[in-house]
């Protein structure tokens, strides 16, 4: 996916900045983080850690659509519907889950850009698309974000949030459950990604013009 910074994103995408965390867990150097819902019973989730590689390297695996099945968890496709530009898009997901639950899909605005101190955003926010190829599974919505934040040459921390809602029948209790586990399992595995031959670093998108020499890098 080689997604622009768009209005849209900056203007509606406020899914951290308006939360409040709860650290409920740290494993394997990854700190995972709870923030209750007061207008539903799903809880939102995020994971934190500092990945000894480097941002650009990152943001790499992050964007590669060709080998999100590697790291991304049940995941059976990717497709991107429209492209707005070289960080912006819609796309269409789908995932497998366990028999006797239907599968589950999501259609969503996904968007890249970096912040006046050098964070790189990742996000993704459920959209309603018409015209989209139906399939068996069940339309659900999402929305979360990938944030980059250089802290050396070779070093960065890297935060992972997501809340989601995956619709039908499944109790609220067990969609919890589920993605209690999501934000250490996905970091570590895009830590499992940097070793193979795809893993190359790719340019971070640029600062905002105005930005003081001191904070880039």
């Amino acid at each position: 996916m080689k997604i622009i910074i768009s209005i849209f994103l900056l203007l509606n995408f406020a899914f951290g900045a308006a939360r409040s965390w709860e650290k409920i867990q740290e494993r394997d150097g990854i700190s995972v983080f709870k923030s209750d819902n007061p207008d539903s019973p799903l809880v939102g989730f995020k994971g934190d850690m500092v990945v000894e590689a480097s941002a650009e390297k990152i943001f790499g695996i992050l964007i590669d659509e060709e080998h999100v099945k590697e790291w991304v968890k049940d995941i059976k496709f990717s497709k991107l519907l429209e492209n707005f530009g070289p960080f912006e898009g819609i796309l269409h997901e789908e995932y497998h889950l366990p028999w006797p639950i239907k599968d589950r899909d999501f259609v969503f605005h996904a968007g890249v850009f970096r912040d006046k101190e050098g964070i790189v955003h990742v996000t993704v926010k459920s959209v309603d698309k018409p015209k989209v190829p139906t399939t068996s599974a069940i339309r659900g919505e999402i929305e979360g974000e990938y944030r980059i934040t250089p802290l050396d040459k070779n070093k960065c921390r890297l935060e992972v949030e997501v809340l989601s809602d995956p619709k039908g029948a499944i109790p609220k209790w067990v969609v919890n459950l589920y993605q209690k586990s999501w934000p250490h399992e996905t970091l570590l595995a895009i830590v499992g990604e940097l070793s193979k031959p795809y893993a190359k670093e790719v340019k971070l998108p640029e600062m905002p013009p105005n930005t003081p020499v001191t904070q880039r890098r």
